[in-house]
Order: structure tokens, then C-alpha cells, then sequence
């Protein structure tokens, strides 16, 4: 059972994003824009952090050039 206090906790936050998701339904977001929406609530009314795993990926070429 989840207590009152957090119950109630959930619904004033997710109340805050309910012109959010009605926009991104109206506009037929793609699914990266959806994961954004998701992780923003989660990390809002959870406190996780949404970037747990942030990276960068780097795509290195085979050199074209060839040196003497």
C-alpha cells in the first residue's frame, strides 16, 4: 500500500505534466521524445537521476590518407 503522503505526492506532480502529454499525443511524438517525457517524470516524482548512464559514443574512421 502506498502511504498518503506520497500517494498524494504523485498526483500533484503528475498533474504538472498533464499539458505535456497532451501536447506530445496531439503532436504524435516519436519514441525518443516519449523516453525524454517518461524519464523527466520518473526523475521528478522519484528523484532518480535521468542520466544514470551517460555516454558518449565516438565513431572513429579508418584514416583515408596514407602517410609516406
Amino acid at each position: 500500500m502506498i502511504p498518503k503522503k506520497v500517494s498524494d505526492r504523485i498526483a500533484k506532480t503528475l498533474g504538472g505534466f498533464q499539458k505535456i502529454l497532451a501536447s506530445a499525443k496531439d503532436r504524435d511524438v516519436n519514441e525518443a521524445d516519449t523516453v525524454t517525457i517518461v524519464a523527466d517524470i520518473v526523475a521528478t516524482v522519484f528523484g532518480f537521476d535521468k542520466y544514470p548512464r551517460s555516454r558518449v559514443n565516438f565513431v572513429f574512421a579508418e584514416p583515408t590518407a596514407i602517410w609516406p
